[in-house]
């Protein structure tokens, strides 16, 4: 069934209907552990998924349809875990959230301005960097991948800033979380990342003299660098 998620009791419907399937798939086998369908509970991911991004590629910027989707994540995502504690395998989830990972990247590639998407990118990469035990592992594979992912968004934020969305305060935010996630509290790269950010800074406002929103908001990013980083 189609719908585009738009507003909260679209989101809310939907989310009724999608746990009652995730209910009927995952069939308790005893107490505490299910036995997971994979196969039809990736369609169901599949399918909403989907659903989501014709949602948003329609209504630009679309808050409610990135919050279900995460929603929606989390909850295949679950029964995914916890068939993975029963057989000590995270092959289908590690798979799971890397492809996630990949296209929400390329989502906001496409979308710098969409902070709701940037939003979602981070609950991700937090699922796995500083999420709770029974998270996906932070193998090496994964936490490589992560390390590209997150790298590659920091690079896609300078090119945006660039060219034309210097004004466009969502993409000042997620360069900020980037810049602390690659950081990572490794005292000498914050030192080399506080030289170079202030120096991409000075171009930026150079780049724009004559605009005030821009003057401001690098402004504002100079004031976050002194009190998170210096």
């Amino acid at each position: 069934m189609k719908i585009l998620v738009q507003t909260v009791c679209m989101s809310l419907d939907r989310r009724w209907i999608v746990e009652k399937i995730i209910s009927n798939l995952c069939c308790a086998v005893d107490s505490k552990l299910p036995l997971v369908n994979h196969e039809q509970l990736r369609n169901l991911w599949e399918t909403e998924s989907k659903n989501c991004r014709q949602s948003c590629e329609r209504y630009p910027r679309n808050y409610h349809c990135w919050v279900y989707r995460w929603w929606c994540f989390s909850q295949i995502f679950q029964q995914f875990n916890l068939e993975n504690r029963a057989c000590c395998q995270g092959q289908v989830q590690s798979a799971l959230f890397k492809a996630e990972l990949a296209q929400v990247a390329q989502w906001i590639e496409h979308h710098p301005a969409d902070y709701a998407a940037c939003h979602y990118f981070h609950l991700l990469v937090d699922t796995v960097l500083r999420g709770p035990s029974g998270a996906v592992s932070a193998n090496q594979s994964t936490t490589q991948d992560i390390n590209r992912a997150v790298l590659k968004q920091l690079d896609h934020t300078e090119s945006s800033i660039r060219s034309l969305y210097a004004s466009y305060e969502s993409v000042w935010y997620h360069r900020r979380w980037c810049i602390l996630t690659v950081a990572n509290d490794d005292r000498a790269v914050i030192a080399a990342t506080v030289d170079e950010e202030l120096e991409f800074a000075d171009s930026v406002l150079k780049r724009n003299e004559n605009d005030q929103t821009i003057f401001d908001l690098v402004t504002k990013h100079k004031a976050w660098l002194a009190v998170e980083l210096c």
